[in-house]
């Protein structure tokens, strides 16, 4: 290959090594984390003679091995977050199905938190807007109860989203701050830019002054820079640049957009992505 200047590797790894540390995951997350590893040094050894190297990366799969497995339902917890950030309907559904009887019927009090909470979104994003939140929220407070606080500004995210999709706009402006406070106090900052993404788009679809919305989505957008957080500044960047848009100020957002959606090389069949090619011609 590297006479020829050319070829393809492909490596066969796993999303596992994404997933919190287990007992009984331990030979094989070592092997995968390895095949990561090799993936990785392997492209950037050999990326400039032409050889292009991946890894496919198969996500967790309900078998009854799995399902019986000590920290299953941690297992099926992080598959639903990860299928909520590529907003994955159907797969965030299939895990929650799985989730919901491991832990009920092993009591497991912190998980059911999780189960209300994606429950309830799907109520509110099915049309019962105020049945659904409560039960997020209640979802949130079972959480709290066990005296955990873990993950707890990802899960204002999915709220203030559902919020803003079934048109609850206080309720989501509500939620939002909540997640900002619970960032600042546990110092959890992976969804800061999310948070002031959903409060630049709720102040928006609340007919407030559209520069406070725009100042939210240009903090949004430096705050995923910062964290080189490239998914999350498209998200941002696609929402300043429909504002721009509406504002008759689209030559200015195209070449925003433009430079991160160039950023990208795979991918393009997940819905953000397609949105921002969308987007990019309703701009030119």
């Amino acid at each position: 290959m590297e006479r020829q200047k050319k070829g393809k590797i492909i490596n066969l790894a796993s999303d596992v090594v994404k997933l919190p540390p287990s007992s009984f995951l331990l030979p094989y997350a070592c092997s995968k984390a390895a095949i990561h590893q090799i993936t990785q040094c392997l492209a950037r050894s050999l990326g400039p003679s032409g050889i292009c190297i991946n890894s496919i990366a198969p996500g967790l799969t309900a078998t009854e091995a799995n399902l019986i497995q000590p920290d299953a339902e941690e297992m099926f917890a992080c598959a639903i977050a990860m299928q909520w950030f590529l907003r994955n309907r159907e797969g965030i559904d299939k895990y929650a199905d799985e989730l919901e009887p491991v832990s009920y019927d092993n009591g497991f009090i912190f998980w059911i938190g999780h189960v209300l909470i994606y429950r309830g979104e799907q109520k509110a994003l099915s049309g019962e807007a105020k049945t659904g939140i409560d039960q997020m929220w209640e979802g949130i407070e079972t959480i709290r109860a066990t005296g955990s606080e873990t993950c707890l500004t990802r899960l204002t995210s999915r709220m203030a989203d559902a919020c803003r999709q079934a048109g609850e706009i206080e309720g989501g402006l509500k939620i939002v701050d909540q997640g900002l406070e619970f960032k600042d106090r546990l110092e959890e900052l992976y969804m800061e830019a999310e948070l002031l993404r959903l409060k630049g788009e709720l102040l928006r679809l609340k007919g407030a002054d559209e520069r406070e919305a725009e100042e939210c989505f240009r903090a949004a957008i430096k705050t995923a820079q910062g964290q080189e957080a490239r998914s999350l500044e498209l998200r941002a960047v696609m929402s300043l640049s429909r504002l721009l848009q509406k504002q008759g100020r689209a030559q200015e957002a195209k070449p925003l957009l433009e430079e991160v959606y160039g950023w990208f090389t795979e991918g393009f069949d997940r819905p953000d992505l397609q949105d921002a090619k969308a987007l990019l011609g309703e701009l030119s």
